[in-house]
Formats: structure tokens, sequence, C-alpha cells
């Protein structure tokens, strides 16, 4: 598949332009982030998504734009357990005010993915802005990618747990992520891992596997707890399930299988309802 089929044009990417009234150094938005109101976690939530969304949309270098994301790595893990009590545990449907909480929730982990598309989609595309070309190496583009794909990981696993459908092109993103990064031969390289101890391997393929595998497990069936719960089971076991691409529908051992070029979540594998593909469209996905 070629790259502009893969990339160009499917990462949902808002246009960037010059804002004046957007701070985009790193350190005033160091300084800034050091002033939120924690103790009111609304308004910290409506002003970090604020602040997000207008970044996402203005130009800036990539290398500021890396800094800028990994600052607000941590006020958005905060954000992520503070507002987890106003639409987890709780009876269904939610309220209007509690749904409201639970979608900026959601929103907010989607800005953040937005911002390591719009750097890996820069690289890809080999785009120069007028901030400068990109400097961005392959094993920052890695790490792009992974953080990338994790976002929107999270973004699945709030829409499963409050009940609602995933946004339109999410897999088709995400598996046009893991596209690139299998065909450059950087899926399966290791990345630096300090947020949870409990990830051993934790890679491009290893995040690609975890979500094709709670999507299979019927999530929308799930209790919201324990939906999390087999979140957290999977990110230990997907390195344990392997993929394989289909090359003889009736010689396959896999149980479900996932069409790289579509939009679809994974689902159980039917031979007889599977068309001659090319082997980098579709996959199996085998445990052992």
């Amino acid at each position: 598949m070629a790259q502009s089929e893969t990339i160009i044009g499917l990462l949902g990417i808002p246009e960037q332009q010059k804002n004046k009234n957007v701070e985009i150094r790193p350190k005033e938005i160091n300084k800034w982030i050091n002033t939120l109101p924690r103790a009111n976690v609304g308004e910290t939530a409506k002003l970090v998504y604020k602040n997000l969304y207008q970044l996402n949309r203005t130009k800036i270098s990539d290398s500021d734009r890396l800094k800028i994301l990994t600052l607000f790595g941590e006020p958005i893990n905060f954000l992520a357990e503070a507002l987890k009590k106003h639409f987890l545990g709780l009876p269904f449907p939610l309220i209007a005010k509690k749904q409201q909480i639970a979608l900026l929730a959601r929103e907010i982990q989607a800005e953040m993915a937005v911002g390591y598309k719009i750097v890996a989609e820069g690289k890809l595309t080999g785009r120069r802005s007028s901030l400068g070309s990109s400097r961005i190496n392959n094993k920052t583009l890695t790490t792009t990618i992974y953080y990338a794909m994790r976002y929107l990981g999270i973004v699945l696993l709030r829409s499963y747990q409050i009940y609602v459908p995933v946004p339109d092109n999410i897999w088709k993103q995400i598996n046009r992520l893991y596209i690139h990064a299998y065909q450059n031969g950087f899926a399966n390289v290791a990345i630096a891992n300090n947020e949870n101890k409990y990830i051993t391997q934790p890679s491009i393929e290893n995040l690609f596997k975890q979500m094709l595998l709670l999507s299979l497990a019927s999530p929308y069936r799930l209790r919201q707890g324990d939906i999390e719960k087999v979140d957290s089971f999977l990110q230990q076991w997907s390195p344990y399930a392997a993929l394989c691409s289909i090359e003889d529908s009736e010689q396959q051992v896999g149980m479900f299988s996932i069409n790289l070029s579509n939009d679809d979540a994974p689902g159980f594998f039917i031979p007889s309802d599977n068309p001659t593909r090319s082997e980098e469209h579709t996959s199996e996905l085998q445990s052992h």
C-alpha cells in the first residue's frame, strides 16, 4: 500500500494556521499548567480541553509540539482519574450533565491523539512548515505513533465505558498508523515505559493487539468496572497473541480477523465471507 494511501488525509487532522493569540512556547505553557485550578476539576478540564483544541489548530514546530504534549501528559492523567467518578459506577442512562462530563473526558483524550497525529503525519508525508522542517528521527516517530495510538485506544475505552458508539474513522486511523509501523519495521520496537510497571513489553504492535482484543471481548456487554479490568489485563497479555496475514482463507487457525483497509472493528473470522484481499490489508489474530 502506498504511503499516500495509508496516511495522507486519513488521520482526521485539522488545518493549522498561525495564531498570535495562542501561546506556543513550551516554557510558558508549563507555567500555565502549573496555575491550573486543580481543586476545581470541572474548570481544569474545560481549560485543558480548550488549550489543546487551540494548539492542535495552530502552526507549531514538531519539536515544540512534542514538548508541549509531554507537558500535558501529567494533567491529562490527573483529569482522567478525577473525572471517572462522574460517570463510572452510576446508573444508566447517565443524566445529561454526567453524559457531558463523560464526553468531555473522551474528547480531551482525542485531542491528545490529534497532537501526536499531527507530528506523525508531518514526518510521514515529508511536510515542511513555515516554522521549519521536521527534525523528528525514526526513534521519536516510533514513540509518536505509539502515543497517537495509545490515546486513540483510550477514546475507544471511554466509548465502551459510557456505552456510546466509537467515533467514525477511529479504527481506520489506528489501522493506518499500525500499517506504517509494520511496513517500516518498527511495530515491535520497545517503547520507553515510565507510566505502568505492569507493562513489560510496550510496543506499537502489542498496543494494537490490546485494542483488538478489548474490542473482541464484547465490551458493550460488560459492566463499566469490568471493562477497565479487562483492558488492564490485556496490557500484560497482548504479547502472547500473534497477528498473521491471511494467505489462504481455508487454512487459517485464528478465530478472529480484521480488515486493515476499512473502519471496522475486528470480528469473527468466516472464510466463506472473506473476499480475496491483499495480505497487508487483512490479518488474523491468534492466541498462544
